[in-house]
């Protein structure tokens, strides 16, 4: 049989250790006084926003919940899909899967679904939840949301301008090995006003992009491309608006 040439390199990037772990790296023992909150009460709990006593996390099973950081009790406050989920909580594709979750200074709640979108959660004087859905991945042509980020009163009409990642146009969130092996560059990310209700693609060929953060200044946002391991900032303001570059 003839010898197969290999057109890759076998050889991994090296990393050096630490001679000894100190500084930064100095072992600590801070989480053993961590508080267990909630425990029991819900279920694969992410992206989590604490307003004045409440804390809010998308959970497995599609909906999100909505704890109170006074009394350790927690509620269900919102739910996309059907109820069919109700005998395999685990199946995100029956139930969706919220994921980014965040509050702005009036105490509204914006959440992305990696299947069913962008969404906001209002309270009445009541405390009755007011559900309305604002973008959804049909709209962009993605397959896959994950997270957000609020520019507050940057929108028109004094509303916000919302940054959403979109992990990939190919695959959905139960596909994520598939997107990190090929590796998947059909990431981008999509700016929302909530003002207006226009969006617009504003970066893409990003590489599996999840977590997306507004610096202080407001100038710039950061992303954290899971495939290729980097956090990269894309500016939105001032000189450089428009351009991005490579942190680490």
């Amino acid at each position: 049989m003839p010898a197969i040439q290999l057109l890759f390199s076998l050889s991994p990037p090296r990393f050096e250790l630490p001679d000894a772990f100190t500084g930064a790296l100095e072992p600590n023992n801070l989480l053993a006084g961590a508080t267990r909150m909630f425990e029991g009460q819900i279920i694969g709990p992410t992206s989590l926003a604490i307003y004045k006593d409440w804390i809010y996390a998308g959970t497995a099973g599609g909906a999100v919940w909505r704890g109170n950081l006074r009394t350790g009790n927690a509620s269900r406050i919102a739910k996309i899909n059907n109820e069919m989920c109700e005998r395999k909580p685990w199946d995100s594709s029956l139930c969706g899967r919220p994921l980014g979750v965040r509050v702005d200074a009036a105490g509204v709640l914006y959440f992305v679904d990696a299947y069913l979108g962008l969404h906001s959660v209002t309270f009445d004087a009541e405390d009755r939840v007011q559900l309305t859905p604002l973008l959804s991945l049909e709209q962009v042509g993605g397959r896959y949301m994950g997270h957000l980020v609020i520019d507050e009163k940057a929108g028109s009409n004094g509303g916000h301008m919302i940054y959403i990642t979109v992990a990939s146009s190919k695959r959905d969130v139960t596909q994520w090995t598939a997107m990190v092996i090929e590796p998947d560059t059909t990431g981008f990310v999509v700016q929302y006003d909530t003002g207006s209700g226009q969006w617009a693609i504003i970066w893409d060929k990003l590489w599996y992009p999840t977590s997306i953060e507004l610096t202080d200044d407001r100038t710039a946002l950061l992303v954290a491309e899971f495939s290729s391991r980097k956090v990269l900032k894309y500016y939105i303001r001032g000189r450089w608006r428009g351009t991005s570059l490579f942190l680490f």
